[in-house]
């Protein structure tokens, strides 16, 4: 709460005080002033995974599971996708032949394809035209209307508690997608274009991350490390 507070405060303070400085300015009413800005400090945000034993709990419950639009809202959520993004895919926008998905409503307004494995593939194709003149991919229960957010935010709920999971969310799955793709070895700027990140900067926190967890593989494991407790 206090860092949101303090995110807030630093925006809105920048905002008035770049707004009058140019109107100031503008009308001669003062000269550039030499000043300093004092910014309340920011936490960076954590990133947070689904580890691998809570990634097959996950996975072996959505197998037994017959409902489609579940499982097929969580696999694709694998991909990068966000939830508002997930939301918004269009039939006229899936492109069965060459594995894709393009989407034309994104957080950042810049449109992006994502890209499916067979595995996903099969359950969009199952998903699709479940209505006469469908136009979203994900619809609510006997409506053609496209579902909402809560909805999936429902699912993450039900399962998490269903399965004791205490990190799952439609965001850490997305930490987990790119957090896999680093570990891997995928450039930097493929998962950027993959996230639809629109600068570098915004995905190094995973390469950060990623760097993070070595320095403590090598913190404990370090065979130095145990030759000197043998040693002594």
């Amino acid at each position: 709460m206090e860092n949101f507070f303090n995110r807030t405060f630093n925006s809105n303070i920048l905002a008035i005080l770049v707004a009058g400085f140019f109107i100031a300015l503008s009308i001669d009413f003062i000269t550039r002033p030499n000043f300093k800005i004092k910014k309340l400090k920011e936490e960076i945000p954590q990133i947070e995974i689904i580890n691998s034993c809570d990634l097959d709990t996950l996975i072996n419950y959505l197998n037994k599971s017959n409902n489609i639009q579940l499982k097929l809202v969580f696999y694709l959520l694998t991909t990068g996708v966000i939830r508002t993004e997930l939301a918004n895919i269009k039939i006229k926008n899936i492109d069965l032949k060459n594995n894709a998905i393009f989407l034309s409503h994104t957080k950042n307004g810049i449109p992006r394809d994502i890209f499916l494995i067979n595995e996903i593939k099969d359950l969009v194709i199952a998903n699709m035209h479940k209505y006469e003149n469908q136009t979203y991919l994900f619809t609510r229960t006997n409506s053609n209307e496209k579902i909402s957010t809560s909805t999936i935010d429902y699912y993450f709920k039900k399962i998490k508690k269903d399965l004791n999971i205490k990190v799952l969310s439609p965001h850490k799955l997305r930490h987990t997608y790119a957090t896999y793709l680093v570990r891997n070895g995928a450039d930097l700027n493929s998962v950027r274009l993959l996230l639809g990140h629109t600068t570098l900067s915004m995905t190094q926190k995973y390469l950060d991350f990623q760097n993070s967890l070595l320095r403590k593989v090598n913190k404990t494991f370090n065979p130095l490390k145990n030759f000197k407790k043998n040693s002594a």
